[in-house]
Parts: structure tokens; C-alpha cells; sequence
């Protein structure tokens, strides 16, 4: 009889640790999953501050192929370079370029005339892209535009900020100011309502 009830005790001890290792599993489970979870929601939030992660390399792809067909519609356009300006990713931007066509923005560059734009003197000093100088002389709101300093042939600047974007714009003759600042204007509306903005 006693053998019995140890057998019982035994076998209910045994259930027993199962079910609790069982519960154990699944609430690990269960955190492993609102880690991962957790984990998306920051990378989706932070998707430009992560150029290595693939939702990155795909928001990349985007700006590149908007900055070739900014450069191939109308060949109004020499050079074209997208730059992030969201202030709450003031340490991330310095060092990103989303993407750029017909220029060769350096980095150290971007960097300047960022925080040039950002802090309202883009107007005070020359502008440099890929080493050409240019001379902003018309400030507005949200836009700046200038003449290049630095070639024989005469061309300009354009400059555009969005909320999330500064979309910066080249141009060289035979196009004019009179013609490149509309078209830049007109792109930087497609840009805001796109989904690469």
C-alpha cells in the first residue's frame, strides 16, 4: 500500500514538473518574441540610423533610384544628392549621404552644409560640393539658391529642405536659374509626398 502512494506522489511530483517547465518554456517564448518584436519596432524607428540593417539597404535603393530619375527627367539637372535633416538624428546625419547623382558630395561636406541649412546660415559662407564652390544669393523659407563660383561655365545651386529631407540640386548652361529652380521645386513636392520621404 505504501509503495503505491509513492508511486502516486511520485508520478504527480513528475506531471507537475513538467507543467512547470512547460510554462517556463513558453513564457521564455513568449519574451523571446516580444524582444524580437520590440526589437522591429526600434529598427523600423530607426531606419536611417542603421545603414548596415536590410530595412536600410531598401530605403536606400529607394533614395538612389529617385536621385537617378531626378537627373534623367528632362536633363534639366546636373547633380542631385538627398541628406537626411531630422533633428533626432542629429549624431547619425553627419556621416549619410542617402544618395547622390551627377555630384561627388564627400562627407565632410554634407556634414557642413547640413548644419549650415539647419542652423539658418547656409547664406554666410561658400558652399562646397565635390570640391566646386558655390555662392548662395537667394534665401527663402525653406529653399536657398546660388551661383558656382568655381567653373568656367556659368551654373548654379538649388537648394530644398523638406521635413525630412534637404534635397540639393545642380544645374549648368544652357539651363537657367529661371528654369532649374521650378523643376527642383516641383521634385521636391513629388519627394514629400513619396514614399522615400
Amino acid at each position: 500500500g505504501r509503495g503505491w502512494g509513492t508511486r502516486v506522489r511520485r508520478r504527480t511530483a513528475t506531471r507537475i514538473a513538467h507543467r512547470t517547465i512547460r510554462a517556463r518554456s513558453q513564457q521564455s517564448q513568449s519574451l523571446s518574441l516580444s524582444l524580437v518584436v520590440h526589437a522591429i519596432s526600434v529598427n523600423s524607428r530607426q531606419t536611417h540610423s542603421l545603414p548596415l540593417s536590410k530595412a536600410s539597404m531598401s530605403v536606400a535603393k529607394n533614395w538612389e533610384k529617385t536621385a537617378a530619375l531626378l537627373i534623367g527627367q528632362g536633363r534639366v539637372l546636373t547633380g542631385v544628392a538627398i541628406l537626411p535633416v531630422m533633428p533626432e538624428e542629429k549624431a547619425q546625419r553627419k556621416s549619410i549621404i542617402y544618395a547622390q547623382k551627377g555630384v561627388s558630395l564627400r562627407t565632410n561636406e554634407a556634414t557642413t552644409l547640413v548644419e549650415a541649412v539647419m542652423d539658418g546660415r547656409v547664406h554666410k559662407d561658400y558652399v562646397y560640393v565635390g570640391g566646386h564652390q558655390y555662392l548662395i544669393t537667394t534665401v527663402r523659407e525653406s529653399s536657398f539658391y546660388g551661383r558656382c563660383m568655381s567653373t568656367a561655365t556659368a551654373g548654379g545651386i538649388v537648394l530644398i529642405k523638406t521635413d525630412k529631407v534637404l534635397l540639393l540640386t545642380t544645374y549648368s548652361e544652357p539651363v537657367t536659374a529661371a528654369e532649374a529652380i521650378p523643376f527642383a521645386h516641383r521634385k521636391a513636392e513629388i519627394l514629400t509626398q513619396g514614399s522615400g520621404s
